[in-house]
């Protein structure tokens, strides 16, 4: 009023930040051979979490391995293999267990 002066203000809108309240796999246990692969899914709950990443970890990589939830067979054993969030580090595994392969499975085959 007095003088004419004005103030202005800039605001920004932003989404809400929805955090993690946990983890499930696909699977909680699994059978494969040697050399064959598993897919694990790994859902972070609610779902419509703001942070979805995850870390894969595996209790023995001689015996599998785990990349983006694909675990690889590498020799006769059991693993642990776990996945954790980032965001609440909340925790999911999966006990796997490599076994050699069926050679009988071929004699059917032929």
């Amino acid at each position: 009023e007095d003088g004419s002066y004005t103030a202005t203000c800039s605001v920004t809108v932003v989404s809400p930040v929805v955090a993690v309240t946990g983890v499930t796999l696909s699977k909680t246990t699994a059978t494969i051979e040697i050399d064959k692969t598993l897919n694990l899914q790994a859902i972070v709950l609610p779902l419509n979490a703001t942070n979805k990443s995850v870390i894969w970890t595996t209790s023995d990589n001689k015996i599998a391995t785990v990349k983006d939830g694909v675990v690889t067979a590498r020799k006769k054993g059991t693993v642990i293999i776990t996945v954790k969030t980032v965001d609440g580090g909340y925790i999911a595994t999966c006990i796997v267990t490599v076994t050699k392969e069926d050679k009988d499975k071929d004699k059917d085959k032929k």
